[in-house]
């Protein structure tokens, strides 16, 4: 309890001895003092909680756009070069040419796995056991 809420009931105590009307007011006064006194502490931990949880990790994370383009069969032209072993440049090359279809996103680039795949197949059907590449 606040100071403030202890000197209303010691000033509570001084009025009983004075006339009833005053004191039903000061009593008045007093149950009003509490509730809102109670109400302020409830909603001060009520916030405390909430900010708690805030901070608190949840289950359920959204999900990156490199995660979200992977549930739909794209991997970035990165791990595209790496996975055929050819440089990014080259990897930038065939978008360009559009000879693999691929997305922007930013300044990153996305490829569709089975568009690299299927460039594969075209250029050596043996190549696309070999790298390990499997249609999405």
């Amino acid at each position: 309890m606040s100071k403030r809420f202890k000197t209303l009931t010691e000033e509570l105590e001084d009025l009983e001895a004075a006339d009833p009307k005053v004191r039903a007011a000061a009593r008045k006064l007093d149950a009003v003092t509490r509730s809102i006194i109670e109400r302020g502490e409830k909603e001060m931990e009520m916030h405390k909680t909430q900010k708690k949880e805030k901070s608190m990790p949840t289950k359920h994370h959204q999900k990156s756009q490199k995660e979200i383009l992977a549930d739909k069969g794209y991997i970035s032209a990165s791990e595209v070069a790496q996975k055929v072993g050819r440089s990014l440049q080259t990897v930038y090359s065939w978008i360009d040419e559009k000879r693999i279809e691929a997305v922007r996103i930013d300044t990153h680039w996305y490829v569709k796995m089975t568009s690299l795949v299927s460039y594969y197949r075209e250029q050596d059907p043996k190549a696309v056991e070999l790298l390990g590449l499997k249609d999405a």
